[in-house]
């Protein structure tokens, strides 16, 4: 059980640092948190993966 909850934090930690980064990207650089309002009420697309 301890095994299996180990690999999911660090498949969830991963994931995260994956999605910042690509929202980074999408802002120039730095995390805008006006885009990032806009992205999660549907105002603005979310980023896609190059």
């Amino acid at each position: 059980m301890a095994t299996i909850l180990f690999v999911y934090a660090r498949l969830s930690i991963q994931a995260a640092k994956r999605n910042a980064h690509l929202h980074r990207e999408a802002d120039g650089g730095q995390i805008s948190w006006h885009n990032e309002s806009l992205r999660r009420h549907g105002k603005l697309d979310a980023p896609e993966e190059q």
